[in-house]
């Protein structure tokens, strides 16, 4: 788990803190919490992204029994069309070994057995960083047609999916609350600095315990 410090004045001078929310209204947003990102072994996983499930877990189930709606994205690419990686971004080998060669393997882009998905839940494929855009996923559409007006982001990465998620989300006008505990990175220092700059302008901070009291 990842030692979470975020700045003494943070809580006194950041922005954003919103009321509990309309369950009715709300859905958990579960980014990318899958085999390459979490199952020991894999290229982009990390400690920290398993040890963070169980949290995950706990507040599909409080989002659940509370009329909330739970959202898993799957993060996935593909060589052609609209929904594929940029050409320039591919031809540097660094990046294609990272973002496009660990995802050629459908096993690698299943959902961690670990994570406690329903039949109730909603599965959303998603081919870039952030999970609004038109040309990474049909997520906006979803959550319209579910009336969701609040989102609590939890999972992989902090600092890269879960960031710019969050962010496109308020920049969208969704209330977005960002789980301390239930999201994760390779490193406490990327951890840390996307946890200080959401909770100053873009996102509600909460740990697991505070998120499931707002959601009870």
């Amino acid at each position: 788990m990842h030692n979470i410090s975020i700045p003494s004045w943070l809580p006194d001078q950041g922005l954003i803190r919103l009321e509990p929310p309309d369950m009715s209204k709300t859905a958990l947003l579960v980014i990318d919490m899958q085999v390459v990102f979490c199952e020991e072994g894999q290229a982009l996983a990390s400690r920290n992204s398993a040890d963070i499930i169980p949290n995950i877990n706990q507040l599909a189930d409080a989002v659940r029994r509370g009329g909330g709606k739970v959202v898993f994205t799957r993060h996935a690419v593909t060589d052609d069309g609209a929904r594929a990686l940029p050409r320039w971004h591919l031809e540097d080998p660094r990046v294609r070994r990272m973002l496009y060669d660990p995802f050629l393997d459908p096993a690698t882009l299943a959902i961690d057995v670990r994570m406690d998905v329903q039949s109730c839940d909603l599965v959303i494929e998603k081919f870039r960083f952030g999970a609004f855009g038109e040309n990474s996923s049909d997520l906006g559409k979803q959550l319209q047609e579910n009336g969701v007006d609040t989102l609590i982001v939890v999972g992989v990465a902090t600092s890269g999916c879960c960031e710019t998620t969050a962010r496109e989300a308020m920049q969208l006008g969704y209330k977005v609350f960002f789980v301390t505990d239930a999201n994760a990175t390779a490193l406490d220092e990327l951890h840390n600095a996307a946890l200080m700059n959401l909770g100053f302008l873009f996102a509600d901070l909460r740990d697991t315990e505070e998120m499931l009291k707002l959601v009870s």
